[in-house]
């Protein structure tokens, strides 16, 4: 497939890319704030409301727990922009970028493998819908999708979104703010060796009373030599 084939992003693709620009235009207003930051909560609304149109139309063709599942997401952001009007908060904007930063990387993702799926299913029925070639079909389609001209760039201008100096700093800071984490108590000294058992006294045997000595025997005296 030539680079120039594929002309046009998806839906999907698009609405990745615009909810990152609105997350950037809202980082970046923030510290101005007055009419800059009402004008892109503003537009970051109107994009959740299209979002929520898109997925109640009948011919949406997303599975129903996706639809279910962006319509609420809509209507999250819905309440947390209307939070505003009582005060503008990190804590809503915050909501709100990080909001829209998860969801862009889904649906760039999701686009994707859309993408490379409906092109392995054309390459196989080109190929003769042979068996066993599925993973040749899906590794050619692949790289088809990733060189394509316009995804290449549509990921390089979604990672240059992602990569935008306001949102880096802002979560460098709050990283900054984050309480440390509490140091895990140090381990009990090991208990205390046991006192080694007193020796045992040897027990000295008594020593055996020497045998009392024999008294000598008295001398027998010799008989006396009588005389011639």
């Amino acid at each position: 497939m030539a680079k120039n084939q594929i002309e046009t992003l998806t839906r999907g693709e698009e609405d990745a890319l615009a909810l990152a620009r609105s997350a950037v235009q809202i980082a970046e207003s923030r510290k101005k704030g007055g009419a800059d930051l009402t004008s892109a909560l503003d537009n970051n609304l109107q994009l959740w409301v299209a979002i929520r149109t898109l997925m109640q139309r009948p011919e949406c063709q997303l599975p129903k727990t996706i639809r279910d599942n962006l319509i609420r997401l809509s209507q999250f952001a819905a309440q947390k922009t209307f939070e505003v009007a009582n005060g503008v908060t990190d804590d809503i904007l915050d909501s709100l970028i990080n909001l829209n930063l998860q969801i862009s990387e889904g649906l760039l993702e999701g686009a994707t493998g859309t993408r490379i799926r409906e092109r392995a299913y054309k390459l196989w029925e080109k190929d003769g819908r042979k068996p066993n070639r599925d993973l040749d079909h899906w590794l050619t389609a692949e790289y088809e999708i990733t060189q394509a001209a316009d995804y290449a760039n549509a990921l390089k201008e979604f990672a240059r979104i992602m990569g935008s100096r306001p949102i880096t700093e802002h979560k460098k800071v709050q990283a900054s703010k984050a309480p440390a984490k509490k140091a895990a108590p140090a381990k009990k000294a090991a208990a205390p060796a046991k006192k080694a058992a007193p020796a045992k006294k040897a027990a000295a045997a008594p020593a055996k009373k020497a045998a009392p000595a024999k008294k000598a025997a008295p001398a027998k005296k010799a008989p006396a030599k009588k005389k011639k």
